[in-house]
């Protein structure tokens, strides 16, 4: 055997022994499991909304990040149900009579909660979910969610009739919303 060759042989048998270390250690990640999901969707408003959203994450893996992992279903149908609900309400601003300022004034200041206030927390929440930071995604979802809750007040001093498809709307962005919290209190 040459002097060459020596190192060489030496060279490969360490890749091979590095690449099946790697790939014993990929084996091992951890996976997203039933059981988490039913202890996350437990502490969620809505169980069963929360179980839908989490059930194609099954045997996923959690690595790098598992707030990511879990929460970003989760942080995509918040942006879509804010938005969504934003418009909802910026159309029933648009079809309310001009007479009625005080109803007018109400569905306004909802919808620039919305616009304004609650997009801006969700994209902030968005990005530190993508660095793992559970704590500011929890505090940014948290005023998002205070701020709907002042949408709410507001358009319950109205007939109730002429916008319960807004109050609806509301409360089906706080169950998506208590799903992302939920999952911020049970990864590390």
């Amino acid at each position: 055997m040459s002097t060459f060759s020596r190192p060489l042989s030496f060279f490969i048998f360490l890749i091979l022994l590095t690449s099946s270390n790697t790939l014993s250690q990929s084996t091992n990640a951890r996976l997203i499991t039933k059981k988490l999901f039913h202890k996350i969707c437990s502490k969620a408003r809505n169980p069963s909304l929360c179980l839908n959203n989490l059930k194609p994450l099954e045997a996923k893996s959690v690595v790098p990040n598992s707030i990511t992992a879990l929460g970003l279903n989760s942080m995509n149908m918040a942006l879509h149900q804010a938005k969504t609900t934003a418009d909802l309400i910026w159309q029933h601003y648009r079809d309310t009579d001009v007479d009625k300022y005080t109803i007018r004034l109400r569905y306004h200041i909802c919808f620039t909660i919305y616009a304004l206030d609650v997009m801006n927390q969700l994209t902030k929440a968005k990005e530190h979910m993508s660095a793992g930071a559970a704590k500011s995604v929890k505090k940014c979802i948290s005023v998002a969610v205070k701020g709907v809750n002042s949408c709410k007040k507001g358009l319950m001093k109205e007939p109730y009739e002429q916008s319960r498809v807004v109050m609806e709307a509301n409360d089906v962005f706080k169950d998506v919303c208590s799903i992302i919290l939920a999952i911020c209190n049970k990864v590390p």
